[in-house]
């Protein structure tokens, strides 16, 4: 039985396997793919420079070490559709409108019923005898899985898939694809050269390639467009259809539409019907002209009663001469009357005498290239929607109530190893951002959320910043990703198209701090729209690069006559000891009596951080981290994400509180950034990572920080006794350094 089988498909192969392509796949297919990519929102929009594609469709990817563009990858899935010969895959891009989904593909003699293209793209066939790994749920799982590891491989998965898809419904625009006409005998009867489809030969040749027009992105009054509300109207009419295609794709295809128990031709031609169905309708295959198992055209669709014979039509013949040519015209929507079929004059008795099944129709050059000119636009068109319906998926991201996206200890180290050996620094367990769904017209419902940050290590980095600022060659030259933990997104979650706040567990695969090029990357994959369960959203942020905040309990020491002393140096000198005991009662620290408090204390910090000036625009911040009872001497540092790079746009509240006094201070500042651009010429261009303050090279008392924001508050008397507390930056590089430099510990507040 094995055996027979075996037989059957090699018969099956030897005598369909040419007449089954469509368009040409190394020139035609390829070329329709690429010039749908470029009219599609992966050229109009952002979109690929927002998942990191930075010179976009001409962004070269590598898997199996193949290197081409994304439009080439495109193109490359266009060719493999027909060029795959496991699977005879070209067996399955037919699609008969006028017969039920399960009966609508390629109908032969040794095998009927293959599976329409129209259930061949949306198959999950893994368990299949026959895999299609290219359908639109393997699309989907690349395009999600791309999105989440940044991995090369699947993004090149990812478009070729949609290639293959592209490909099937370009193959709608091809009569003997829609009119199950695949020659099968071709092979027996006449030369092998014949098994191809005569309308598909022709658009193959070289020399006809000018005369194809694919809707150039130069040449916007050539484009077919299509609405986006076709993926509304698709109407299953059985339960049957809907097991078979579930998904909205199905309507570039087939709406259901123009039926057998509906064969109404103008519908093809004034709605945005599937691509078979307008098709089917309006042209004839090459053994189909006026065929009884096809409603339209019909006759009385064309000028076939109206010929005259006595006035043939004078064409350019290949030889440089003139012939004389009778041709059938119709109207095959949008105004354009076109030549369907050409007739000898031996058709005029065979008409004339009623043997219309004897009649000698024929379909030559000029046939076709009046074909080609409206079906090759339309392919690109629907070409083009299903590219824009794959990639529509859009998330805002934005920040956080508590306005930083994160807050990481620097006392807190974790292990990584980029490669080099183990190294420890701090890093990011948790992101905190608000998502919105940016998708035009489209709810979305329940399904998973996850995050995404992308980034390049350095190679240099110490957790003092004794090597900072990065340089352009001090990070490495791939991008390097942590995924968080996803979120399970209940239907009524995302369903307004209001942000919400998601807090992203990065505790699995955390967010070193010693990073350059950070973005954060938002994926929804679920149901979006009238798409169940597979839809892709993604969103993306560019991140400021971790921004550390160093704060210090400097009241170990007291400034006294523009001198630093100890408590101890005090009060074993007799004449400092009489300088700061004002009433001489022999009691210090007596505040009230204005005396200065000479001891170390311990200082306790609350920080909270906003955009807005809390003063003076009555911003309560909410409470993000706090150091409890920070000794003197020693500091803690604080490293903080935001998405504001710009000069002085974030301020930090800071509250301290002591056993002398509770005060709240509040500065402006900008995020550190160190991130490569691009000129306008596509140049790389590494600007000045944000400088080290408060003055280069940005050390107090031994650490390294972004901004001075340490607490260095003490006390002074100056030479008149007048006290007063006023920060010691005139004393900043003459303070000592301690011998415990590790920082203090920070308790990382669940700020929202």
């Amino acid at each position: 039985m094995k055996y027979k089988h075996f037989v059957v498909l090699l018969v099956v192969y030897y005598f369909v396997y040419s007449s089954c392509y469509a368009y040409d796949d190394e020139k035609v297919h390829p070329e329709i793919n690429i010039n749908a990519a470029n009219q599609s929102i992966l050229k109009t929009t952002n979109l690929l420079n927002m998942i990191g594609f930075t010179y976009g469709l001409d962004t070269y990817i590598v898997k199996d070490n193949v290197k081409l563009t994304i439009e080439r990858w495109i193109g490359r899935g266009g060719t493999d559709e027909d060029g795959a010969i496991y699977g005879f895959r070209y067996l399955r891009h037919f699609h008969n409108p006028l017969k039920p989904w399960d009966e609508a593909g390629l109908d032969i003699f040794l095998w009927p019923y293959f599976r329409s293209s129209i259930v061949w793209s949306q198959l999950n066939t893994a368990t299949l005898f026959f895999p299609n790994y290219n359908s639109w749920e393997w699309a989907r799982e690349y395009y999600y899985q791309a999105l989440k590891t940044g991995d090369e491989k699947y993004f090149a998965d990812t478009f070729k898939s949609v290639g293959h898809l592209t490909h099937l419904v370009a193959d709608m625009a091809v009569p003997v694809h829609v009119r199950n006409d695949s020659h099968p005998l071709g092979g027996i009867i006449m030369e092998p050269t014949w098994r191809k489809d005569p309308y598909e030969k022709w658009a193959s040749k070289v020399e006809n390639q000018p005369k194809i027009n694919y809707n150039f992105p130069n040449d916007p009054a050539s484009r077919f467009k299509i609405d986006p509300s076709i993926f509304t109207k698709l109407d299953h009419k059985t339960d049957a259809d809907k097991a078979l295609a579930p998904y909205p794709i199905s309507a570039l295809w087939d709406q259901n539409e123009y039926t057998t128990a509906n064969p109404d031709k103008l519908i093809t031609q004034t709605s945005n019907l599937g691509l078979a169905e307008y098709t089917n309708a309006n042209f004839f295959s090459k053994d189909t002209v006026f065929s009884s198992d096809f409603p339209h055209p019909a006759e009385n669709d064309t000028d076939v009663w109206l010929i005259d014979w006595n006035n043939p039509e004078e064409v350019d013949a290949r030889d440089g001469f003139k012939d004389n040519k009778i041709y059938i015209h119709g109207n095959v929507g949008d105004g354009k009357v076109i030549r369907l079929a050409s007739l000898g004059y031996l058709a005029r008795e065979c008409l004339i005498g009623g043997y219309y099944d004897f009649t000698p129709y024929g379909q030559d050059d000029f046939v076709h290239e009046d074909y080609v000119s409206v079906l090759v636009p339309r392919a690109v068109g629907y070409s083009t929607a299903l590219i824009d319906y794959f990639f529509r998926g859009t998330l805002d991201i934005s920040e956080p109530s508590g306005h930083v996206y994160s807050v990481a200890d620097g006392a807190r180290l974790l292990e990584f190893d980029f490669g080099n050996g183990p190294v420890l620094m701090p890093a990011f367990t948790t992101i905190k951002a608000k998502v919105r769904n940016t998708t035009p017209d489209e709810i979305m419902q329940g399904g998973e959320m996850i995050a995404v940050a992308r980034y390049k290590r350095r190679t240099d980095y110490q957790p003092d910043l004794s090597t900072d600022p990065p340089s352009q060659t001090s990070r490495e030259a791939d991008y390097s990703y942590s995924t968080s933990d996803f979120w399970n997104v209940p239907a009524e979650t995302m369903s307004t198209g209001d942000w919400v706040q998601f807090d992203f567990d990065f505790s699995g695969d955390p967010i070193p701090v010693g990073i350059t090029d950070l973005s954060l990357r938002v994926v929804f994959y679920g149901t979006l729209g009238d798409e169940k369960d597979v839809a892709v959203a993604v969103g993306m942020k560019n991140l400021s690069e971790p921004d550390h905040h160093v704060l210090w309990n400097s009241t170990d020491q007291v400034v006294i006559d523009n001198q630093l002393y100890t408590a101890d140096q005090i009060r074993n000198d007799p004449a400092m000891l009489d300088y700061v005991d004002k009433n001489n009662n022999d009691v210090l620290n007596e505040i009230s009596e204005g005396e200065p408090y000479i001891d170390p204390y311990d200082v306790t910090y609350q920080l909270s951080f906003s955009l807005l000036d809390p003063q003076t625009n009555q911003v309560i911040p909410y409470l993000a981290a706090q150091v409890n009872n920070l000794p003197a001497g020693r500091y803690s540092r604080l490293i903080i994400l935001t998405d504001r790079p710009d000069s002085d746009t974030s301020w930090i509240t800071v509250v301290n509180s002591s056993v002398i006094e509770s005060s709240a201070e509040y500065y402006s500042f900008s995020s550190a950034r160190a991130q490569e651009e691009r000129d306008p010429d596509g140049n790389i261009i590494w600007p000045i990572p944000t400088p080290l303050k408060p003055q280069q090279p940005g050390t107090y008392r031994g650490t390294r920080q972004h901004h001075y924001l340490a607490e260095w508050y003490c006390w002074i008397a100056d030479v008149d006794l007048l006290l007063q507390n006023v920060p010691c930056d005139p004393l900043a590089d003459e303070r000592p350094i301690p011998t415990d430099l590790t920082p203090y510990p920070v308790d990382v507040m669940p700020f929202p």
